[in-house]
This record gives structure tokens, sequence and C-alpha cells, in this order.
């Protein structure tokens, strides 16, 4: 099909007859300016900016709500158009105060750049601009109503995206105002977006508020290592320190929009940064009525310690444990050198060891394929909290469906707007709606069709067995959904955590390794992760903590549960610090302590030793960490094409077992000034609610 933009033809395929002109310019990259529409949000047509000509019409039209049709002339920069532009943003800037050097927004606002590109020079208006009260929002979004254009998209947002409807507009005219629907405040996990929508001042970040200006701040793009979606993000530094954290566009992944936990991150890891090695001794001094000692040491006395450590020979056993948010290249250096250790065992904090050699048990399927499926049942699953972004996905995908889509939840009362019916509190109450013995929910059971293939997302296989036997489904996929960072990866490279254990206990992994096993007190744990570890009373041995570099802070390679590999880029420069080390530099000069008494020990040479580790090293060099680039054509095409996915599959089961720490109580929000108020808020809101 030909149509013409500015008297140029352009030839289209008759899939893009259902585009708008102003998605189909953004496809051509060509700039149509605009301030209501939002490409991950439904069309308003309310702002008249976005306005062009056309051969067959009286008056300019908007682009954003018009499809572009065979044979239609388009001109974008028309005297017509230009003079429409003019007088759009005349009325604008009627009522918008003109305080651009105070306003948080200078230097990233769309109506200042769009005022010097398609304004006039002058203003006709001489009257007394109108002022609007200010709304409070909550301790996330600063609010200046008096700058608000009525462009209607944090409405929009709040409706599609957040699923909570508490933003509107009441008045008409010149009396409009947005208001909070009866709210205690902006009770979402991506409740900072709201401000990067704002296409003016508005809206803006109260932490942010006055500490920086958008041309003094300097862009580096990395990932969200803190959850296993691995959200695309912006990190804004001056000098450095962290100042902001905003989303980067991945369509795939996370789209437009990133959770509060990892947009004021950088509060609790700036203030509260460990920078020195940690010993902890708890064996052995409650003779003395003292529950535990912690003692802070030096780099290099930390290593002098490690010498005397590796022999001494009355410890029975010396364990190895990692954050689960460590990078895979550091995460199997850690690993390589636990092997050489004798009587040693490897940890991952937060991954109880699991016998999983299967890809499709720690992989989940293509977001575009599962979504889909017209019935959906979520088995405890707090992704609200815990998986915002990915929540607002499927919240997307639900409400701009052409389909009815019924979403089924079996656990505990959890307020999610994707939830459509509860069916129960117990995993029993699945197994009722499968023989029909559920009455509410019968009906709905009755419109599955009779090939059912059930996609089951556990980290327990005991459901694999029994599901099959019950013949009622053609296929069952055990699928393990887990939020925390890297495990994917982890277990695609071969790491796990060791013993095969019978029971699977939730917790600490530290303490559940204490209950389990009843080691001596001469036991010696080498915690090497972002944060202290949270010990309950059952562990009674010594720990070694070592401060691993943050998220912020080392380059690395990452895996999320979709297969998709991306790494993440150092944003902070660290090696002006002295007492901050790299994970690199410390693993090296453990590595050489244990190098120096492997030597000693058994009496070899000096280069006999050290030809028999390094080779070990370049082993591992070779075959972890270089095959890392053979893997990446597979991973980045796992889910895509997969030879066992059909559209078919109109029935999948989400289920899960470690979901049940809630992100309110990490480090990252105890510690984080903004995190702690908003959390603190809810609680106050759930408490003065009658339901």
């Amino acid at each position: 099909m030909f149509f013409y933009i500015n008297n140029i033809p352009v030839y289209s395929y008759k899939e893009y007859k259902i585009f708008t002109i102003i998605q189909f310019c953004d496809l051509l990259y060509i700039i149509i300016p605009r301030f209501c529409y939002h490409e991950q949000l439904s069309i308003a047509g309310n702002c008249r900016m976005c306005l062009v000509e056309l051969n067959n019409g009286i008056k300019p039209v908007i682009a954003c709500a018009t499809n572009i049709g065979v044979g239609i002339e388009i001109l974008l920069d028309s005297l017509l158009v230009k003079k429409a532009r003019e007088n759009v943003l005349e009325f604008l800037l009627i009522n918008h105060p003109l305080d651009c050097p105070i306003c948080d927004q200078g230097g990233e606002c769309d109506l200042q750049e769009q005022t010097i590109l398609y304004g006039s020079d002058r203003g006709r208006f001489n009257e007394m601009k109108r002022s609007v009260e200010d709304k409070a929002l909550g301790p996330i979004v600063k609010t200046i109503m008096t700058r608000c254009i009525h462009c209607t998209r944090c409405i929009r947002f709040s409706d599609e995206v957040l699923g909570t409807k508490e933003l509107g507009v009441i008045g008409r005219g010149s009396s409009s105002e947005i208001k909070m629907n009866n709210s205690f405040f902006l009770d979402s996990e991506l409740s900072g977006n709201i401000v990067d929508i704002c296409p003016v001042g508005a809206l803006t970040s109260k932490p942010f508020a006055f500490t920086a200006r958008p041309w003094d701040l300097k862009s580096i793009e990395t990932i969200d290592t803190l959850d296993s979606l691995h959200s695309n993000i912006r990190v804004d530094i001056k000098g450095n320190r962290i100042l902001r954290i905003l989303p980067r566009i991945n369509k795939q992944i996370n789209e437009n929009w990133i959770s509060d936990y990892i947009r004021f991150s950088y509060e609790s890891i700036q203030s509260f940064r460990l920078k020195y090695p940690l010993v902890s001794f708890k064996s052995g001094l409650v003779e003395l009525g003292v529950n535990e000692l912690l003692i802070r040491l030096s780099w290099e006395q930390c290593f002098e310690f490690y010498k005397v450590l590796f022999n001494f020979k009355n410890i029975n056993a010396f364990n190895f444990i990692i954050s689960s948010g460590i990078g895979l290249f550091h995460a199997n250096l850690f690993y390589f050198f636990s092997r050489l250790v004798k009587n040693s065992m490897f940890f991952i904090e937060r991954l109880f060891p699991f016998n999983i050699d299967i890809r499709e048990s720690f992989f989940v399927d293509a977001f575009g394929i599962f979504i889909k499926s017209n019935f959906f049942i979520f088995y405890d699953l707090d992704l609200k909290n815990n998986f915002s972004v990915f929540n607002s996905k499927i919240l997307s995908s639900l409400s701009n469906s052409f389909y009815k889509k019924y979403i089924f939840y079996i656990g505990k009362c959890i307020s999610n707007p994707i939830h459509d019916i509860h069916v129960g509190n117990s995993f029993l109450s699945f197994f009722l709606l499968l023989r029909g013995k559920s009455l509410t929910n019968s009906y709905y059971f009755r419109l599955l069709s009779k090939n059912l293939s059930l996609n089951l997302f556990s980290s327990e296989t005991r459901f694999d067995g029994f599901l099959r036997d019950l013949g009622i489904f053609d296929t069952v996929k055990i699928n393990n959904f887990n939020f925390y960072s890297n495990i994917s990866g982890y277990f695609e490279f071969g790491l796990n955590s060791d013993m095969s254990l019978q029971s699977q206990d939730k917790g600490n992994i530290l303490s559940y390794y204490y209950k389990t096993t009843k080691v001596q007190d001469n036991n010696t744990f080498l915690y090497h992760g972002n944060y202290l570890p949270i010990l309950e009373e059952e562990c009674s041995g010594n720990y070694i903590f070592l401060p691993s570099s943050n998220l912020f802070e080392v380059e690395d390679i990452y895996i999320n549960i979709f297969g998709d590999l991306q790494t993440s880029n150092q944003v902070i420069d660290f090696s002006e610090k002295e007492e901050i080390k790299s994970d690199f530099y410390i693993l090296k000069n453990i590595f050489f302590n244990f190098f120096y008494n492997f030597t000693k020990r058994n009496n070899v040479s000096f280069f006999y030793s050290f030809d028999l580790i390094s080779g070990e090293l370049l082993h591992f060099y070779f075959n972890y960490f270089l095959l890392t680039f053979d893997y990446v054509p597979y991973l980045c095409n796992y889910n895509k094409n997969s030879f066992f996915l059909s559209e078919k599959k109109n029935f999948y089961f989400f289920y899960s077992k470690l979901t049940n720490s809630n992100i309110k109580d990490s480090f990252f929000v105890r510690y984080s000034s903004t995190l702690r108020t908003f959390y603190k808020l809810r609680s106050k809101k759930e408490s003065h609610s009658f339901f």
C-alpha cells in the first residue's frame, strides 16, 4: 500500500494498516511532538499537540488516533500545522507558571523543548494565572499541580499499569484538577514510574529534589540484579555518587518500567556500605556470657588470618557461602576455589540443594508464549510485592487482550489487580476445582478444553508424578519460578549448593545447615556477599564476612528466568578508596594464601605447586568463563523458538516455594529512608482499613 508523508511516497505492508500516523512515524524516526501520547498507555488524544494535515481534510487531525490508509497524503510541517502547534502551546502556557529555574524537571521538560522548537516567540495572555493546591501522593512523588497540563498520563498509568485506579480528574474547563480517589496515598511498588512519564514538572521525585541538574549527571546503562527479571536501568551519577536510577526501555523484559525497590536501593548501599572484613566468633563464648564477638579486620590482617586458618588442622570443615546476587564469573571463581579446599562445602544463599539438570526446570517460558493462554492459576505467589514489573506486564497484557482471560489464585489473601477468582487457601482447593467439587468455580473450569496442558512453576518435584497419575493432562511441565537474582544462571553453569537433603526448610540457609547437619562448634564459614547474613540462634559456629562488590561496583554476567544473558556495567569507581577491594582482588589474595599453605603442607617445590594450581585456574577460566560466549546464541533464542511450546496450551499453573520472604524485610528496604517510609505508610493504611 502506498501513501505519502511530506510528498514522499511510502510503501508499507498490509500489517502496518492498523498503525496510527504517530506510531508509523516513530518507526521511521520522524519526530512528531506529543504530550498525552505514550507508547505503553492507551490513546487519549486530549493535548492536540500532534496535529497533522491530510489531503482530504479541511482541518488538522491528531496523529495519535488517526490510522494510516491507502493513498492518504500527510503533511507534518505545513503552514497550517505550524500555526496550530503554536496555538496549542500558547494555550498550554496560559496557566503554566514560568518557574523553570527552580523546577526539578528543568533540562528534561517536554514543554520546555517543544516550546523552543514549535512555539511562538511571544504570548498574548495578560491575566492572572490560576493556582492549584498540591496533592499528597506519598514519600516518592512530589507534586506541584499548578504546572499540570492535564495530559492524563498519570491517570492512565494508574488504571492500566498499576491497576489501582487511584487518580482521576474532577471539575470542568479551567477548574479541572487531578486528585486521588479517596486514597491514603499512591500505594504501589511502581509508583516512581509516574514521575518518568510526566511531561512537565507537575510530578517529580521527592528524594531527588534540588540535588542536581540533568546536565551535571553522567548516565551509565546497566541492569537490575535485585530480582530474577533483570530489568534494564540507567544510573545517573555525579562524581562518584549515585543520585537517581531510571528505567531503560527494553520491550522484551521490563518495557518502560522499573520497581521502586531498585529505584531507591542506592540509598541503602551508599549509606551502609561495609568496607572491611568482619570475623564473628560464636563458639566458646557462652561461658563468658557473650553471645557473639564481632571483630573488624583490615585487609592485611584478614589475609594474614587466612594464612593461619588454612594451616589450622582442628577445623572440621571450611564452608564457602556466596550471596545470590553475585555474577556468574565471580561465583564460578569462588566455586572453583572451594573445590580446592578439602572437606569444604559450597552454598548459595537462598538456594537450597536441588537435583535440577534440565533447562526447562529453571527457565520460564517466554512471556509472549504463555500470555496467550486463556486460563492461569497462581499458587501462593506474591507477584505484586516481590515481582512488580512482571506483574504489571501481565496486567497490561490482560487489559489489552481481545479475548477474555481468567485468573485463578490459590493462597493467602493478597491484594493484586490481576486476580479474578480466589479459589482457596491451600493446594487442596486446586484438586477440588479439578474434580468439579468447587461450586463457585466449576463453571469456569468447564470452559477449559478437553485436552489440557499443565505448566507447573515449582521448586518441588513431588507434584510431578502425582499430577501425571491423574490422567487429565496431556502434558505436565515443571518449572522453578524464583524471584532471587541469577539463580537460573547458577543452574545453567552447574552451580548448586552442596548436600542432598530429604526435606527443604524455609528460611536462611545458614541456620538450616546448622539444624540439619548438627555441625561442631569449630566449623567455620566464609561468607561473601553485599551485607551481613541474618543468622538465627541455632547458628553456633564462626563465620568470616568478606564484603563483595555491590550491584553498582562490578561488571559481570547475569541470566534471567527467561534465559536472556545480559551484562551489568560498573557504575561507581571505588579505586579511589583504598579500603574497598574488588571481588577478584579478595579471592586472588585468599587463593595465594591457600597456595602458600598448600606448598608448605605437602613439601613440594614452589614451581610444582604453582604449575598444579595455576593449571587448574586456567582450566576454570576457559571452561566456565570463555564458554559463556557459546551459550549466547542459545540463551538469547531459548524461549523464542522452542519446539515443545505451542499456542494450543491453554492452562498454566504457577507455583513456587521460595517466595515467602517479602522484600519489605530485606536489607535494601530497611536501610533506605524512602522505601522504609513507604512501607510504614502502607502498614498504617492497612491498620485503618476495615477489610
